[in-house]
């Protein structure tokens, strides 16, 4: 029997979209080894009532959680994880939509290549949920070394649950950017692929955890940053914000675990970045802070610096 897939979903004011969410579950091809898990933050009665109906139409394919008091999706990720019983674990956000083979083609390189420990694809950005009209978004052809640098994977990875032994859960401080840190997490502990076929519709429309005005995304990406020595691309200013959190701790329910325990060679990664990126990332945030003509003859050099 081919392992079971898992998809995780944080909800929360989800009214809006749970209607189609649950109508367009059953149109992926894979269905029949699809468990949708879904963790319910302070739910309405309605998506209670959505949700119920589907588990009675559609026994074994729904489970929920609920949350009386909201949490950040890093939080509720964590607790779809922990409800699951999927080998593979799919991501699926509330506002986002899968096209109907998505599942199946992740889920075929997984069954077929056990080296591989993680699925993604290109995807398309829409700017009105249930559109399939948008910019395509293909990060698939960039080089693998850029995963530890910044995200690649996109909304609809997937990933065996084994990697969870070697690079943990998701890191519960993050409000925006938990799924950045989990991904270069993981992806130091195996090898990863895209699929040929798009994989979705990502709703960009200005109010979601990433793109929304007040989103700490930049603060988070910081702290990412220099959790994993990306030092060519620090923007110094974030420090004070970033100080809130811990940068070589990650936080899953009560625990707070260094980070060696995830990346064995934490201290020589950092070293050795230390020494390939640090210069140029300083020079690049103080070219960008002071006014051109205060460099002088130094312009030339630091243009030169910020372009390697």
């Amino acid at each position: 029997m081919k392992p079971i897939v898992s998809t995780l979903t944080s909800c929360y004011r989800g009214e809006r979209y749970l209607p189609l969410f649950l109508q367009r579950l059953p149109e992926q091809t894979a269905f029949d080894r699809l468990e949708v898990v879904i963790d319910l933050n302070e739910p309405s009665a309605e998506e209670l009532r959505l949700v119920r109906e589907f588990q009675e139409e559609y026994p074994g394919h729904l489970k929920y959680t609920v949350q009386e008091k909201v949490v950040p999706y890093s939080v509720s990720w964590n607790n779809c994880i922990r409800a699951s019983s999927g080998e593979y674990l799919a991501i699926w956000n509330i506002d986002d939509l899968r096209t109907p083979w998505s599942i199946e083609a992740q889920a075929r390189v997984l069954d077929e290549r056990p080296e591989i420990g993680l699925v993604h694809g290109r995807y398309r950005v829409v700017k009105e949920f249930g559109s399939t009209h948008g910019k395509c978004r293909d990060t698939t052809q960039l080089p693998k070394s850029e995963l530890t640098r910044r995200f690649l994977f996109g909304p609809f990875y997937m990933f065996r649950r084994s990697l969870l032994e070697k690079a943990g859960m998701v890191d519960e401080q993050f409000y925006s950017s938990a799924d950045v840190d989990h991904c270069i997490r993981m992806a130091l502990h195996t090898d990863f692929t895209a699929t040929d076929e798009e994989l979705g519709y990502y709703l960009m429309a200005g109010g979601g955890l990433s793109n929304n005005p007040n989103s700490p995304i930049d603060v988070e990406n910081f702290v990412i940053r220099m959790r994993y020595g990306v030092y060519d691309k620090m923007w110094y200013y974030y420090l004070a914000a970033a100080s809130q959190y811990d940068f070589y701790k990650v936080l899953s329910g009560d625990d707070w675990i260094p980070i060696t325990r995830y990346v064995p060679n934490h201290r020589e990664m950092l070293e050795e970045r230390y020494g390939k990126w640090f210069d140029i990332g300083l020079i690049r945030h103080l070219a960008f802070k002071f006014k051109k003509e205060d460099w002088g003859g130094l312009g030339g050099v630091i243009r030169g610096l910020c372009k390697r």
